[in-house]
């Protein structure tokens, strides 16, 4: 059984915005700093802790968990044989959001992340690193390039297990200052003394700002690791406490798409599912033209349809059916897993004519 049918959490992507005033090409040239941070797929981010052993956030580990995945780090794929969700204090989220990834070979050549158990973390110079959606305060989302980077900031706030910042426009902002966006779940807080790199912090969710998400204002939480430090240290010297009470391990495997109808029904679903991987708003609006009824069409320009589909890649990114239910011969429930991990309803609802049309589609 899947277990992602327990949590639903927030559709949260995360990677990198910068500040509009400085070049793309020093956060570039930061995020290239740290090889201990490796990127799990398209899926999100995992930080080197052990020889074979990398930390990610708990909703990232369950999006990844039959999807046969792998972790590059220093340029390498390396598979994933198995995960550890850490105990959760909440059926509606992930809390804490944070999971145990151990590769199938030890890494050699990069040097691990060490735990931060140092003094208090609030008011700490800090790095963010992350590949994938990145654009800057003062515009949002503007790069998709996948490319790793860096950016600076400072610990607003600390709670028992979680990290607090936000993004500061010029005036109080770090000189490369960033935070975590589209594309990153799962990706480090680091801290660096003395030449050494420290794991503070796991990406988990952001906050909306007074203009929204992904610009000035907004905010980000991690995941506290000083709060879980020993308990990892514990786990990484005894591979038996994987199997104690709480912990769930998990065996990752390749899921073959559950069966969608044999009709046209399925064939639609099938091509809307393959809309959203394209990432191309070209191929939504030829979805649109050939399989939604004239009546949808009326109610939005090609540009209106477009201005969706994209942020609908912001905020689910490419989805996968999980379950598919015939609700009766004109509506299908089909639950999707998004990039991030979400387990969102999908409702389809189809006209009763021929040609049969997509009359709507409810994302709950």
């Amino acid at each position: 059984m899947l277990l992602l049918l327990v949590f639903q959490v927030n559709v949260d992507l995360r990677a990198m915005i910068m500040r509009h005033d400085r070049p793309d090409s020093l956060y570039l040239e930061l995020g290239n700093q740290f090889p201990c941070v490796g990127q799990i797929m398209r899926m999100g981010g995992a930080t080197l802790i052990a020889p074979d052993v990398a930390v990610t956030a708990a909703h990232v580990a369950m999006a990844i968990q039959q999807r046969n995945p792998t972790v590059e780090l220093g340029g390498e794929l390396y598979g994933i044989k198995e995960m550890l969700i850490f105990p959760q204090t909440s059926q509606r989220e992930f809390n804490p959001d944070l999971a145990l990834l151990r590769l199938d070979r030890e890494v050699i050549g990069i040097e691990r992340a060490r735990l931060y158990t140092l003094e208090p973390e609030a008011g700490k110079a800090i790095y963010f690193v992350g590949c994938g959606n990145s654009g800057n305060g003062k515009e949002g989302v503007t790069i998709r390039d996948g490319k790793r980077r860096g950016a600076s900031n400072i610990v607003d706030s600390v709670s028992a297990t979680e990290l607090y910042f936000d993004l500061d426009s010029a005036e109080g902002a770090t000189e490369l200052e960033g935070i975590n966006g589209p594309g990153d779940s799962g990706s480090p807080t680091l801290y660096k003394e003395d030449g050494k790199v420290y794991l503070a912090g796991v990406s988990s969710r952001g906050v909306p700002g007074p203009q929204g998400v992904f610009r000035y204002g907004c905010g980000d939480i991690h995941v506290r690791v000083k709060s879980f430090a020993g308990i990892i240290e514990e786990l990484l010297i005894n591979p038996e406490k994987w199997d104690q009470d709480g912990y769930r391990r998990i065996i990752p495997s390749e899921r073959a798409m559950p069966e969608l109808p044999e009709d046209a029904r399925g064939d639609i679903i099938g091509e809307f599912v393959r809309v959203f991987a394209s990432r191309k708003s070209e191929e939504y609006e030829r979805f649109s033209q050939r399989y939604r009824t004239a009546e949808v069409l009326a109610k939005r320009t090609p540009e209106e349809r477009s201005e969706w589909y994209e942020q609908s890649l912001i905020d689910y990114g490419v989805i996968e059916p999980v379950i598919v239910r015939e609700v009766n011969a004109e509506e299908i429930e089909t639950q999707m897993i998004t990039e991030i991990g979400a387990l969102l309803t999908f409702r389809f609802t189809f006209s009763g004519d021929e040609p049969l049309k997509l009359e709507s589609v409810s994302i709950e």
